[in-house]
């Protein structure tokens, strides 16, 4: 069996969108590691703040919804089955 050599790819093509429904969408385009084990998202309600955590579990795959809407910025990093990558 072949392991990855260095890092995953940068998650690409991640948007945020506020939808009329009261809530964040959040969208990028599926990675093809195959340790991949899902997505961890961050938000911070400042430029320059803190990147907070604000799921419980890795998300499988785009979207996501944050229904705590308040301006900010948003980051999606990769959760490989060895943990969290940064």
């Amino acid at each position: 069996m072949a392991y990855p050599v260095g890092a995953p790819a940068t998650p690409a093509g991640v948007t945020a969108a506020y939808s009329p429904g009261g809530y964040v969408q959040i969208d990028w385009t599926l990675n093809v590691e195959y340790d991949l084990s899902g997505y961890n998202l961050y938000r911070s309600e400042t430029l320059g703040g803190d990147m907070v955590k604000i799921n419980a579990q890795p998300e499988p795959a785009p979207p996501y919804q944050d229904d705590n809407v308040n301006p900010g910025r948003y980051l999606v990093l990769l959760h490989d089955r060895g943990g969290p990558l940064r």
